[in-house]
């Protein structure tokens, strides 16, 4: 279990990075086979890290230890650290298992998704800024089956609505992010992982 020492202090979420807009007529990655077959190489700069929890007692079934691919895609290092934080302290509460990578750019985040190699990414507001909502759109279309959650400014609720009608699953302020929010997004991920998982299962047998 890795240990943090990043804050949740709302006063962490003061960026200083100066981001990139998404412009889909300027991105290299298209939809194609060829694309999703030569994707899948993970940037150097890519950092991994794997959480585990178990509850004192708990009992591990294959439910319990289906793997969530968790990918944090914001090129801020200050946000990195309280991703970290905020999954190893939501992980205080459920027993899941989630490897956790980080993407600096939105080439990195692009390349990923193509080779499917996440099942949930949360979208930092600084990957594209008001580019956000059409890079949503994008990476859906890449890989329909991402799950995907954005992080906003507070000041900008304006842009919760186009995010979701982007395909995003949620949004939220930056500054409200928290242990509890976290630990239900997580468990409402992969409870939907089961059931398609059993639904493919069902279908294919």
């Amino acid at each position: 279990m890795f240990e943090f020492h990043a804050s949740l202090s709302p006063h962490s979420a003061n960026i200083q990075v100066a981001p990139e807009v998404y412009h889909p007529e300027k991105s290299p990655h298209k939809l194609s086979k060829s694309s999703r077959q030569t994707a899948g190489a993970v940037p150097d700069k890519m950092l991994v890290k794997k959480f585990t929890h178990w509850t004192d007692g708990a009992t591990s079934t294959w439910e319990e230890s289906m793997e969530i691919r968790l990918l944090f895609a914001t090129p801020d290092p200050a946000s990195h650290m309280l991703l970290d934080s905020l999954l190893a302290s939501a992980l205080e509460l459920t027993p899941l298992t989630v490897t956790a990578e980080h993407v600096l750019s939105q080439d990195e985040l692009l390349q990923r998704v193509d080779a499917g190699a996440d099942d949930v990414v949360v979208l930092d507001w600084l990957m594209a800024q008001s580019g956000t909502p059409a890079l949503v759109t994008a990476m859906l279309e890449h890989n329909p089956r991402l799950r995907v959650v954005a992080v906003l400014p507070q000041s900008y609720r304006q842009y919760r609505k186009q995010v979701w009608q982007a395909g995003a699953c949620s949004s939220i302020a930056k500054e409200n992010m928290e242990q509890e929010w976290f630990s239900s997004v997580l468990c409402i991920m992969h409870r939907a992982m089961q059931r398609e998982a059993k639904l493919h299962d069902y279908y294919a047998g």
